[in-house]
């Protein structure tokens, strides 16, 4: 089959006379793999890998949504010991993305652990 992922993003701002008019895509995907992973992952203060699942084979399409109220989680990647965060979660936000292969994804919490909804497709 053809077409079983459907991504829909969109990005509208107004504050006063700056303006970002909607800028929408709505797309399909094919959904090559029969897996996937999901879990709810509490993330602590230090960062750590996302608990993926163990017969998810490539990592594919991924959303992750911050559960916390107060805290937010930023999403990196290390090298060499070091973490490099690259996203930001503030309480309640959700990203969609899809995810390199090979790379392994990290979380860490801002002040207090956080309880992070990871949900990813096998590609």
């Amino acid at each position: 089959m053809a077409d079983e992922i459907r991504v829909s993003t969109g990005l509208r701002a107004i504050k006063g006379d700056n303006r970002v008019e909607d800028i929408k895509a709505d797309r399909t995907y094919t959904w090559g793999g029969t897996h996937k992973s999901a879990n709810t992952q509490t993330v602590g203060t230090t960062h750590e890998a996302l608990e993926l699942a163990a017969d998810l084979g490539t990592k594919g399409w991924a959303t992750l949504m911050n559960l916390d109220t107060i805290n937010y989680v930023t999403l990196g990647i290390v090298v060499s010991a070091t973490y490099y965060p690259v996203i930001r979660l503030k309480p309640g936000e959700r990203c969609v993305l899809r995810l390199e292969a090979t790379a392994t994804l990290y979380a860490k919490a801002d002040t207090a652990a956080v309880a992070l909804d990871v949900l990813v497709l096998e590609d």
